[in-house]
């Protein structure tokens, strides 16, 4: 039997490789996880012979696959939910509360660093540079005095709307009508903003 139709459970990548295939994550428990299950199939005789595909018929039928962390449980979803509305609470504050606002933006973009320290997908990895970008942008506005708080959050709405974009395709399908619902409100509080700033 050809060696690609085989799974040599002692081989990372090969193990990394399937872990992918199911949409899960690269982590030493789930490696470690799955070698094990590997090596379960080969002493499993029902399932000779022990190639590829007998493998993952073994996965699917065993239901062994809901004990891998899944690859959207990389960062986790309501973290993610509270980063939105704290936009909405930023886009909601007026002169005397956009501080306020914008500390409380922070605190859960630092939270969400916490928890996704070692969390390398490039998804990750984006949202926190994009994160990081725009509370930056957003504090350099409101330290220069002449600048109105409309016009300094329509000067930064194209950031938030890429990291509402980017938190979309990152949650499950199951949170995903829940961020759509929170980046409409998001959009809506955004062209409020805008208007206001025209008329400054």
């Amino acid at each position: 039997m050809q060696d690609r139709q085989m799974v040599a459970c002692e081989e990372e990548h090969e193990i990394i490789y399937v872990l992918r295939k199911f949409g899960k994550r690269q982590t030493r428990e789930n490696i470690a996880r799955l070698q094990e299950f590997c090596r379960a199939h080969k002493a499993d005789p029902t399932f000779a012979p022990h190639n590829r595909e007998s493998f993952y018929r073994y996965l699917n039928g065993t239901g062994l696959l809901v004990r891998l962390e899944d690859a959207h449980a990389a960062v986790d979803s309501a973290l993610l939910l509270d980063i939105l509305n704290s936009v909405i609470g930023l886009y909601r504050s007026g002169e005397n509360t956009i501080t306020t606002a914008i500390v409380d933006l922070e605190n859960q973009f630092n939270r969400l660093k916490a928890r996704g320290a070692s969390v390398s997908s490039p998804e990750s990895m984006r949202l926190r540079e994009m994160l990081d970008h725009a509370l930056s942008s957003t504090e350099n506005l409101v330290d220069q005095a002449n600048v109105a708080i409309n016009g300094m959050l329509a000067n930064v709405e194209g950031e938030f709307r890429r990291i509402g974009q980017a938190i979309e395709e990152m949650v499950p399908p199951m949170v995903q009508d829940r961020v759509r619902a929170v980046n409409a409100e998001i959009e809506r509080l955004a062209s409020s903003v805008r208007d206001r700033a025209k008329r400054d």
